[in-house]
C-alpha cells in the first residue's frame, strides 16, 4: 500500500483500480471487452494518468496468478481429510498444501490421514447457456481439482482445526430438531439440511441469500458483540476482540467469499473511523476485491463471490439514494438491480415479487430468525419456544411461493447486453441526480429484453446434457416440443438453458422411456411452475397404432408402442417432418425393437438420432438402410464409459457415407431449416 501510495492518489480512487481489474479479467471470456478496456483507459487517463499505470500493474499480477492456477497439479497419493460432504461420498483432502475433492466409497472423518490411488474425474461442463463451470468454481474456492479414489488406506488420525466445525455440527445434530437446518445454515454455512421443496421455494422467491452467511449476519454479530462489551472494554481492544471472534466464526463457515468480504469491510471501516485517514468504505471494498482476485483469480466463477460484491458495491455507491423514506425497500431495489443479470444466468428467470419479499424476509431474519437461532444455539433448552415460529415461517414461505411467484425471463441478458446494463447502473452511481432519465433508459432497455426472442426458422436442437434431450420448434415458436431432458446431474443446467433461450411453453413433452439419463430434466421441468405444457406423451399415453399429429407447420409421427419386457426396447419412437427436412428419434431401442419397427415404417428420414447413443446393440444394417438418413446424430453421456458411438456403428455409417455428429465433439447441436446442418 505504501509503495502504491507514493505513485497513486489512492484515497477515494481504489474503485477505479478494482473496475479496471474487473474489465481486464473479462477479456479472456469476451473479446469485445478489449474495446471496453480501451474506452476505460481513455477515461482514466483524463482523470489521473497514474491510475492507468496502477490498473496495468495490478492486471499483470492478476494475469500471472491466473496463469499459475491454470497449471494442473499432479494427483496426490495421500492427504488429510478437512471436510466431509453431507452425502458422505466426497471428502475435502489437503495434500502438500493443495486442496482437492476426493470421491470415496467409505465414510471417513475429519482428521483421517488417507493413502490412495487417484484417478481424474474429467467431469464435462455442459455446452449450454449459463452452464455451471464446476472446475472453475472449485478453483474459485481454493480447490485445485477433484478425483476418484481407489485402494484407500487409513494411515492414522490426527487433530486439525477443521475438526472444530465437525464437532459443532455433531453438537447441533444431537441437541436440536426443527431448528437444526437454521443453526447449520447460520453457524456452519451449511444449507444441506433444508428439504428440497423449501429450498426450491426460497430460491424461486429470490430470498435464498438470507440463509447464506453474508454482510447482514456479520453486521448482526459484530454489532451485538460491540453493544454487549461497550461498557467494559475500550474501543480498540473491543475491535480486535470482535475481529478475533470473526476469525473463529470464519473457521466454522469455511471462510466463504461473502464472509471474507463482510469481515474485512467491517474491520476496515472500524479502524478508518478511528484513525480518520480519509479512505472510504468503497476503498475498503475495492481493496479486498483486488486482493481476492489476485489470490483467487477464478473468483468470478463463484456466484456467491459475484453476488456478494455486486450488491455491496451497489449499496455503497448509492448511499445518497438510500436516505429518506422507504430505505429498506430502496436497499432491496438496488440489490435486485445489481444482481438481475447474474440471478437470471443462475436460474434462467427472476422473480419480480422478490423486491417485496427481500424487505420482508430481511426484517424477519434480523428481528426473529437470526437472533433466535443464536440464542437457541447457546441455550438449547429454549428451542421449544420456537416450535410455532419456524413452522409458521415455512408455511408463509410456501404460501408466497404458491400464490405470489411471478417469474420473468430475460433471454440473452449476458455478454454485451450485460455490459450495457451495468454501464447504465454505473451512470446512476456516478451521477445520482440523473436518476430519473437513467431509470427511464433502464426500463426501456428492460422492456426490449423482456420481449421473447422469435426464431424465424424451423429448428431442432440436440442439447449437450448428460443423456438425451432434443428440442423441436416451428417458425416463430408456433409449435415447440421436447423429447427427453437428460439426467438429474444436468437438470439445473437444462432448465437454465431453456429459460435463457426464451422457452416457456411446450406444446409437446415426450418421454421416450423411464431411464434416469432421459427423465432427469423432464421431472425438473414439470415441477417448475415457470413452464407450461399442453401434451405429455409417455408409455402411459402411447398407443399401439401409428398416429400423425400436426403441430404448427410440423408433422409429428407417433409410432406404435412396443410392449417389450426390456425398458430400452419400449422407448417411444417419434418422427419429425419439417419443410424439406425430417428426423427420427428412437430413444434407446435395440435390434429387437428395430426389427419390429421396420415392419410398419414406410418413411425415409433426412437425419437419424442414433438409437441408444450409438450402442453396438442398436443401429443394425437393415434399420439404417430402411431409414436411409443423410446424416446421423448422437447425444452422448458425459461419462462415456462405453465409448459411444461404438466402432461397429461408426463403420456402418462410414460404409454408407453418412456423416455423424456427436455432442461430445460439437457440444449443443442446432439444426435449422435454412441449411439443415449443425
Amino acid at each position: 500500500m505504501k509503495i502504491l501510495k507514493i505513485k497513486l492518489p489512492l484515497k477515494g480512487n481504489l474503485l477505479y483500480l478494482a473496475l479496471g481489474l474487473l474489465i481486464f479479467s473479462l477479456i479472456k471470456d469476451a473479446f469485445f471487452m478489449v474495446l471496453v478496456a480501451g474506452i476505460y483507459a481513455v477515461f482514466l487517463w483524463k482523470i489521473e494518468r497514474s491510475l492507468v499505470w496502477g490498473v496495468i500493474f495490478i492486471s499483470l499480477i492478476y494475469a500471472a496468478s491466473w496463469s499459475l492456477n491454470l497449471i494442473e497439479p499432479s494427483l496426490p497419493e495421500d492427504g488429510i481429510v478437512l471436510n466431509v460432504h453431507p452425502s458422505g461420498t466426497r471428502v475435502l483432502i489437503r495434500s502438500n498444501g493443495t486442496r482437492y475433492w476426493a470421491y470415496v466409497d467409505e465414510v471417513y472423518d475429519v482428521g483421517d490421514v488417507l493413502s490412495f490411488k487417484a484417478t481424474p474425474t474429467n467431469f464435462k461442463t455442459p455446452d449450454l447457456l449459463g452452464a455451471f463451470d464446476y472446475p472453475s468454481y472449485l478453483k474459485a474456492r481454493g480447490i485445485r481439482g477433484s478425483f476418484f479414489t481407489d485402494e484407500v488406506i487409513l494411515i492414522n488420525h490426527r487433530f486439525t482445526l477443521h475438526q472444530i466445525p465437525a464437532r459443532v455440527e455433531t453438537y447441533i445434530e444431537q441437541r436440536f430438531t426443527f431448528m437444526r437446518p437454521y443453526l447449520k445454515a447460520f453457524i456452519l454455512a451449511d444449507r444441506s439440511e433444508f428439504e428440497g421443496p423449501f429450498t426450491d421455494a426460497v430460491n424461486a422467491l429470490g430470498v435464498s441469500h438470507i440463509f447464506a452467511i453474508s454482510g447482514l449476519h456479520i453486521t448482526f454479530v459484530a454489532m451485538g458483540l460491540d453493544a454487549a462489551f461497550k461498557k467494559v472494554i475500550a474501543p480498540n481492544p473491543r475491535r480486535y476482540g470482535i475481529l478475533i471472534f470473526l476469525g473463529f466464526y470464519g473457521l466454522l463457515t469455511g471462510f466463504t467469499p461473502s464472509f471474507i468480504r463482510a469481515s474485512f469491510l467491517f474491520g476496515f471501516i472500524s479502524f478508518q473511523s478511528s484513525k480518520k485517514e480519509g479512505y472510504t468504505p468503497l476503498d475498503g471494498l475495492s481493496l479486498i476485491f483486488i486482493l481476492m482476485m489476485i489470490f483467487r483469480p477464478f473468483s468470478l466463477s463463484d456466484p456467491g463471490f459475484v453476488l456478494s460484491y455486486l450488491v455491496t458495491f451497489g449499496l455503497l455507491g448509492m448511499v445518497p439514494y438510500l436516505k429518506g423514506s422507504l430505505g429498506l425497500f430502496k436497499v432491496s431495489l438496488i440489490a435486485f438491480a445489481m444482481t438481475l443479470p447474474i440471478i437470471t444466468g443462475l436460474h434462467g428467470s427472476v422473480n419480480l415479487s422478490s423486491l417485496f419479499f427481500n424487505s420482508l424476509y430481511v426484517i424477519a431474519l434480523t428481528f426473529l430468525i437470526l437472533p433466535g437461532s443464536y440464542i437457541v444455539f447457546v441455550f438449547p433448552f429454549l428451542e421449544p419456544l420456537f416450535s410455532g415460529v419456524i413452522p409458521l415461517f415455512e408455511a408463509v414461505t410456501f404460501f408466497f411461493y404458491e400464490t405470489l411467484y411471478f417469474p420473468v425471463t430475460i433471454p440473452f441478458l449476458y455478454g454485451f447486453f450485460n455490459v450495457i446494463y451495468y454501464m447504465i447502473l454505473g451512470g446512476l452511481m456516478a451521477k445520482p441526480h440523473l436518476l430519473k432519465p437513467y431509470l427511464f433508459m433502464g426500463l426501456f432497455l428492460g422492456m426490449l429484453l423482456l420481449i421473447r426472442p422469435l426464431n424465424p426458422f424451423q429448428q431442432i436442437t440436440l442439447l449437450d446434457v448428460d443423456g438425451d434431450a432434443l428440442i423441436f420448434e416451428d417458425k416463430f415458436q408456433r409449435c415447440v416440443g421436447l423429447i427427453d431432458g437428460g439426467s438429474e446431474h444436468t437438470a439445473s443446467d437444462f432448465i437454465r438453458h431453456l429459460k435463457l433461450s426464451g422457452y416457456r411453453h411446450f406444446d409437446w413433452v415426450i418421454v421416450t422411456h423411464d431411464h434416469a439419463d432421459h427423465t432427469g430434466g423432464i421431472k425438473a421441468l414439470l415441477n417448475d411452475p415457470y413452464f407450461t405444457v399442453d401434451q405429455i406423451r409417455t408409455e402411459a399415453q402411447a398407443t399401439e397404432t401409428l398416429k400423425v399429429v400436426p403441430c404448427g407447420h410440423l408433422q409429428l409421427i407417433f409410432y406404435p408402442w412396443m410392449p417389450f419386457p426390456q425398458t430400452n426396447n419400449r422407448s417411444l419412437i417419434t418422427g419429425l417432418f419439417m419443410d424439406g427436412f425430417s428426423l427420427l428419434s428412437t430413444g434407446d431401442i435395440e435390434a429387437e425393437a428395430e426389427a419390429i419397427f421396420l415392419d410398419y415404417n414406410s418413411f425415409e428420414y433426412t437425419a437419424l438420432v442414433l438409437p441408444h447413443h450409438g450402442s453396438n446393440t442398436s443401429s443394425s444394417e437393415a434399420f439404417i438402410d430402411q431409414v436411409n438418413p443423410q446424416m446421423a446424430y448422437a447425444n452422448l453421456p458425459h461419462r462415456n464409459v462405453h465409448e459411444f458411438p461404438h466402432t461397429a456403428v461408426i463403420i456402418r455409417l462410414e460404409e454408407r457415407n453418412i456423416p455423424y455428429f456427436t455432442t461430445d465433439q460439437k457440444g449443443t447441436i442446432k439444426i435449422r431449416n435454412s441449411t439443415f446442418k449443425p
